[in-house]
């Protein structure tokens, strides 16, 4: 004859109740998931911290490209300044959202680079020490251009570029576009554009005044 284990089935009662207790905020967002729907570029002057740019570029349903919202995509910044970069990757379909600029700038920095290509640009003025993007068309010597570059300022653990946090240096009054890429690169992050696959690949209007 089976005798029946009262204290187990009590222990057993106990942990589904605590189980069925929990809210489905609790439970964390399932990283395999998550989208991005939301790139946001905060610029700040260094001569005057009050001055901040921030520039917004979002697609809220990541499966649909009319979603794609780039009326805050635009930055004005100052004639021959100076802004620390901070570049914030959301995916708000999660709940909470989720930051993955976070996790980016955690374990996952070896395996992404980001780059920042302003255009149009002299062929004078493409450098391999900043993070343009190879084969980016170049207008002539002295034909209008967008004076502003960009150097990435924060590394992953093998001391290798990231590209969350920049500085950006503008010159001249000028207009133009500043093309936005995050390279996923695992197990192949040399530094270098080639590698890997485009987490996302954005623009953003620029006017330096």
């Amino acid at each position: 004859m089976f005798k029946i284990n009262y204290l187990g089935l009590l222990a057993v009662g106990v942990l589904l109740a605590i189980s069925s207790c929990k809210k489905a905020s609790e439970v964390a967002p399932d990283v395999d998931n998550e989208a991005i729907t939301t790139v946001r570029l905060k610029l700040t002057n260094n001569a005057n911290p009050a001055d901040i740019v921030v520039g917004v570029w979002e697609q809220l349903t990541p499966t649909n490209p009319a979603t794609i919202d780039i009326s805050g995509a635009n930055l004005r910044l100052r004639a021959n300044a100076v802004y620390s970069g901070e570049l914030e990757i959301l995916d708000k379909t999660q709940k909470p959202t989720a930051d993955i600029s976070a996790d980016i700038a955690g374990d996952e920095a070896v395996e992404h680079l980001l780059f920042y290509q302003p255009t149009p640009v002299s062929s004078l003025n493409v450098s391999n020490t900043t993070p343009d993007i190879p084969n980016t068309p170049t207008v002539a010597a002295g034909s209008p251009v967008l004076n502003l570059r960009i150097a990435r300022t924060d590394r992953d653990k093998n001391s290798l570029q990231l590209g969350l946090k920049t500085t950006f240096t503008t010159g001249a009054a000028s207009t133009g576009k500043l093309k936005v890429v995050l390279r996923h690169q695992p197990d192949t992050k040399n530094g270098t554009y080639g590698v890997g696959s485009s987490d996302f690949d954005i623009d953003f209007m620029v006017t330096i005044q």
